[in-house]
């Protein structure tokens, strides 16, 4: 609990110690995204000039590994992602490109609740997962509003056994904001 609290400290004084300017900048903007590979959908919301709010509904494929039996692929698996989004280069890349569609890097606290419901051995137990911890990634939305996303942290997962674990997290996104 005390690294989550000054993982959001670090996140909240470093957004406001972030010197503005009076010219021409860079503001987030509210997007709904789809995403056909790693299916769901996003809705970013901006919260000030350079922090979004980010829902994910989606689902997705996950491997896990047993010591005692080879890989057991978990097939299909629910899950909610709730990003807090600091976007540390919205600026440089606007005035470079003139983009300004959340186009940037960006660091965020991650919160993601998933439901496994499928599996190819039958042996296996499943359980819900609850993971929290930081990302970093890049996002890019196109002229066409083609939407690339790639992000990738290390999180602490809990699971509904009492289990607990250190979860290594990638996801590439492709899609089409509207």
């Amino acid at each position: 609990m005390k690294k989550l609290f000054l993982c959001v400290a670090v996140m909240v004084t470093a957004q406001f110690c972030m010197a503005q300017s009076d010219g021409e900048t860079a503001r987030t903007v509210r997007q709904f995204k789809v995403t056909p590979i790693a299916p769901g959908f996003e809705a970013e919301l901006p919260l000030q000039r350079t922090t979004t709010f980010v829902v994910r509904p989606a689902a997705g494929c996950s491997l896990n590994y047993d010591n005692d039996r080879d890989f057991i692929t978990v097939v299909a698996n629910a899950y909610v992602d709730f990003q807090y989004r600091f976007y540390y280069n919205l600026d440089k890349k606007f005035a470079k490109t003139g983009v300004n569609n959340n186009s940037a890097s960006f660091v965020a606290l991650s919160c993601t609740m998933m439901k496994e419901f499928s599996t190819n051995d039958d042996e296996y137990e499943l359980s819900n997962i609850l993971a929290i911890g930081p990302v970093w990634g890049m996002q890019w939305t196109t002229r066409r509003n083609i939407y690339w996303r790639f992000n990738a942290g290390l999180s602490v997962g809990c699971t509904t056994d009492g289990d607990s674990a250190l979860l290594p997290t990638t996801e590439f996104c492709v899609g089409y904001v509207f």
